[in-house]
């Protein structure tokens, strides 16, 4: 790392300080909280099946206020027992995280809002999506073009072609919080945005697999992405709340 600040003195900056910090935090302490939510929950399941518990529980349901209910009292209808005492304090523990982790993300919306309510209307891209660009990125300012930011977020295309064939190849380098989140953005867009289905469409009529097509999507995102940042950030900066531009998604890439 000294090395190459040595020899790439233009590095951009990284400033971890401000209201960008702060979404940062926020959005990994909500992580933090949601793994540790699903890590009881995984314990809490395994209890009821030794108890065998008189209540079927669906897939991801132990969120959902209204299930820990049902759970908490078909736990309290079962013979007194260490394990039923003890998933009896997981149902509440889960009860109590739910609570935090939807207190987080009421507050990580309005922090949204105020830093960059722009990212939103991006299709796919939900508040805790945007806190975590605007946390992991800082400032989309700092990068010199939308190249260097998409090579930080690991979304550009790593060349292995070979003689007359050409092809890419998946990028395991860069921000691995931030190429997840543009996953998540460009799954949800294959799924329901329109012209994201009929671009991937149009590169797998191309001879891309799906996993080609999608990592292309990705790519046009993050362009996406850096420029409705970049666009929020100049506009809190000339004392503009709220620009209401409909950002770029696929049309700008075909």
């Amino acid at each position: 790392m000294a090395r190459a600040a040595l020899r790439e003195p233009s590095l951009p900056l990284a400033t971890p300080a401000g209201p960008e910090h702060d979404v940062r935090l926020l959005a990994d302490h909500r992580d933090d909280l949601v793994e540790e939510r699903q890590r009881i929950i995984r314990r809490l399941r395994w209890n009821c099946h030794d108890l065998e518990v008189a209540l079927e529980l669906p897939p991801r349901v132990l969120d959902r206020y209204v299930w820990l209910d049902k759970l908490e009292a078909a736990l309290g209808l079962l013979p007194e027992s260490m394990r039923r005492r003890i998933a009896i304090d997981q149902v509440r523990r889960c009860r109590e995280l739910t609570a935090d982790i939807r207190a987080l993300e009421r507050e990580i919306r309005e922090h949204v809002r105020v830093l960059a309510p722009e990212l939103t209307e991006v299709p796919g891209c939900s508040a805790l999506s945007a806190a975590h660009l605007v946390g992991q990125t800082g400032t989309a300012s700092r990068f010199r073009s939308e190249a260097a930011f998409a090579m930080h977020v690991g979304t550009a295309p790593l060349a292995v072609s070979s003689g007359k064939s050409e092809r890419h190849r998946l990028n395991r380098t860069g921000n691995r919080t931030l190429n997840s989140t543009v996953h998540i953005i460009a799954v949800t867009q294959a799924r329901m945005h329109p012209p994201a289905i009929a671009y991937i469409e149009r590169k797998r009529a191309e001879g891309m697999s799906t996993r080609e097509a999608l990592r292309c999507l990705k790519r046009h995102i993050t362009r996406t992405l850096y420029k409705t940042m970049l666009r929020a950030e100049r506009a809190r900066g000339a004392g503009v709340v709220h620009v209401d531009f409909s950002p770029v998604v696929v049309a700008e890439a075909v």
